[in-house]
């Protein structure tokens, strides 16, 4: 659906997990690159008109979509990557696909809309500011730590 020659897809991540596939097609082709680890990662989320995450292990939240989401990216993730943060719509702060046809749709989605991806990153910049900030996070920590201690209080007569 998109020129080959009109973008770029960078592979950021522990190379050494890289499928032999995916290396075969950057030597084929010059706009796929394979960045591997890569330290300064926020100038891939700047660069990037979209991030996709592709993981299709489900286990608990995913920190590359919340990272993304805190610099305003628009996302499109495999539906596994979407367990452990309940905060994520389709279509409103990210577009999520089942498959790899259906991820490919998303992707080209976002990428002939501008606007919505636009949309997207600030409905998850928002996301990320109401549940994940640094600040909210905290405060839901000492708000368990204050509960358990209270709760231990109790159990023990009123003693701490």
């Amino acid at each position: 659906l998109i020129p080959l020659a009109s973008f770029e897809f960078h592979v950021v991540g522990d190379d050494r997990n890289c499928p032999p596939e995916l290396t075969q097609l950057a030597q084929k082709y010059p706009n796929l690159h394979i960045r591997g680890h890569v330290h300064d990662i926020d100038s891939e989320w700047l660069s990037a008109d979209v991030y996709v995450v592709t993981n299709t292990t489900t286990v608990g939240a995913r920190t590359r979509i919340l990272s993304s989401f805190s610099g305003g990216n628009c996302v499109v993730a495999h539906i596994a990557n979407t367990a452990g943060i309940p905060a994520l719509k389709d279509g409103e702060n990210i577009l999520i696909g089942k498959n790899g046809r259906e991820m490919a749709q998303q992707i080209y989605k976002a990428i002939q809309d501008y606007d919505l991806r636009v949309r997207l990153g600030q409905n998850g910049r928002h996301v990320y500011e109401t549940y994940y900030e640094k600040s909210v996070a905290a405060q839901f920590l000492v708000s368990i730590f204050q509960k358990t201690v209270e709760e231990f209080r109790l159990a023990n007569g009123g003693r701490a």
